[in-house]
């Protein structure tokens, strides 16, 4: 399952944030919740993943990314 309250606040916390160059750095902070937890009480492969294109999500929200790739017309 996509972790779809994260990304909200992901988007949510980031909204003001100052915007980059494409060289800067930017940090996002994310916390390991006992439903990411597998069998081996580690985070799931899978679910490290999803939270790491969180923070790539906020990148690209600061440095312009998703303007250039979001349909402006309509299309």
């Amino acid at each position: 399952m996509y972790p779809f309250v994260r990304l909200i606040k992901e988007l949510f916390v980031h909204r003001n944030a100052p915007d980059l160059d494409i060289l800067d750095t930017h940090i996002s902070h994310h916390r390991c919740w006992p439903q990411d937890i597998d069998n081996f009480l580690e985070m799931n492969n899978g679910r490290i993943l999803t939270i790491l294109d969180l923070g790539r999500t906020g990148l690209a929200m600061r440095t312009g990314l998703l303007k250039v790739c979001a349909p402006t017309n309509g299309v």
